[in-house]
C-alpha cells in the first residue's frame, strides 16, 4: 500500500529529507489551508548571511520541521539548505536539497552571481531525471488493532 496523504508535517520533512518521501507530496501536504509563514527561516537566512553556516544548517531543520510550512517556504528551505551544504562540502546532500528544490518549484532559476561550488551543485541536480525523485511511502497494514492502542507501522521507501 502506498500512503502518500495525512502525514504530521514533522513526519513530512523527515521523510523528504529521508529520501523516502518525493517533494511533490510535500508540496501536496504544503498547499492545504493550514500553512503559515515559517518562523525559522528568517533566522536561518540572517545566520547564513552571517555565515554562521553551522548554525543556519540547525535552524532550518528546525524550519523542515515545523508543521505548517507552506509550499513557498519550503521551497525557500531547501534553496537555502543545499548553499549551507555546498558550503559545507557535503556534496550529495547538497545536490539532494536542489532536487527537492527543483522539485517544489520546477522553474527556479540559479542567480548568475551564486559561487561556483553552488551552481556545479545546482547543474547536478538539474540533470537528475525527475522520476528519480518520485518515491513512495510503503507500509504493510497490521493484521489486527486493538481500540485506543499504540500500533506500530512498519514503513519503507520504494517507487510508487
Amino acid at each position: 500500500m502506498v500512503v502518500r496523504r495525512g502525514l504530521s508535517s514533522p513526519l513530512l520533512a523527515a521523510l523528504v529529507v529521508a529520501g523516502i518521501l518525493p517533494a511533490a507530496d510535500a508540496l501536496a501536504q504544503a498547499t492545504g489551508a493550514e500553512c503559515r509563514p515559517n518562523p525559522h527561516l528568517s533566522r536561518a537566512k540572517d545566520e547564513y548571511e552571517r555565515l554562521e553556516f553551522d548554525r543556519a544548517g540547525r535552524t532550518l531543520q528546525r524550519a523542515l520541521e515545523y508543521s505548517k510550512n507552506c509550499r513557498w517556504d519550503l521551497a525557500e528551505i531547501y534553496r537555502l539548505k543545499a548553499f549551507v551544504d555546498a558550503v559545507n562540502a557535503e556534496r550529495e546532500r547538497c545536490q539532494r536539497a536542489f532536487e527537492i528544490l527543483l522539485a517544489l518549484d520546477p522553474e527556479y532559476v540559479m542567480p548568475a552571481d551564486v559561487p561556483p561550488k553552488i551552481q556545479a551543485c545546482f547543474d547536478d541536480a538539474k540533470r537528475v531525471p525527475a522520476e528519480r525523485r518520485e518515491l513512495a511511502v510503503q507500509h504493510q497494514a497490521p493484521p489486527e488493532v486493538q481500540a485506543n492502542a499504540p500500533v506500530s507501522l512498519p514503513v519503507r521507501g520504494g517507487s510508487p
